[in-house]
């Protein structure tokens, strides 16, 4: 299909964080241009929503006091929303709790850290295990798509690690490759 042609009509500001525009556009689909509005909503510095509604203009007059009602009712949920940012909050305090449990025991053996490689889930995987870490500083990541690996700091290791457990994998001590990872 062809791109669509839209026209803006109005831009208004709803409030501090949104705004609305109402447009003519035409989907080139073979109903006819049609009267639409899309909303525009800053939830934060990085996250925003955006709702959108259009309607034949052959039926806008009759049907404009509904189109109207629906997109002015619309309001945020407010306990999604606080549902969502505890999710962050826990994943931060779980972290934090993990990075506290780490260096604790880093002090009972200084400079050897110990990790278990989980799952994505969180989970350890069948093969888990718990590898040495003799730097306190840096660690060296295997990437298994791209069968290469590099010297990271161990705070870009756990995030790779934790972000797909499949294809980064920290290299254990034994299999470190001299002139290479150190």
């Amino acid at each position: 299909m062809p791109q669509a042609t839209y026209t803006a009509v109005t831009k208004t500001n709803i409030s501090g964080q949104a705004v609305q525009a109402l447009f003519t556009v035409d989907l080139h689909d073979g109903i006819g241009p049609r009267k639409g509005s899309v909303r525009v909503d800053s939830w934060g510095p990085r996250a925003f929503s955006v709702s959108g509604s259009n309607i034949p203009e052959r039926l806008a007059d009759e049907e404009n006091a509904t189109m109207m009602a629906v997109i002015q009712s619309y309001t945020q949920n407010k306990q999604m929303i606080a549902q969502l940012q505890q999710g962050v909050m826990n994943r931060i305090q779980a972290d934090a709790a993990r990075a506290n449990a780490q260096a604790a025991a880093s002090k009972r053996t200084p400079g050897i850290e110990y990790r278990r490689v989980q799952s994505a889930h969180g989970q350890p995987r069948s093969s888990s295990k718990i590898i040495r870490i003799t730097s306190s500083t840096r660690a060296v990541v295997r990437d298994n798509q791209y069968a290469e690996r590099g010297t990271v700091s161990n705070s870009y290791a756990d995030s790779l690690v934790r972000s797909n457990p499949e294809r980064f994998q920290i290299v254990a001590n034994q299999d470190l490759i001299k002139g290479k990872d150190y």
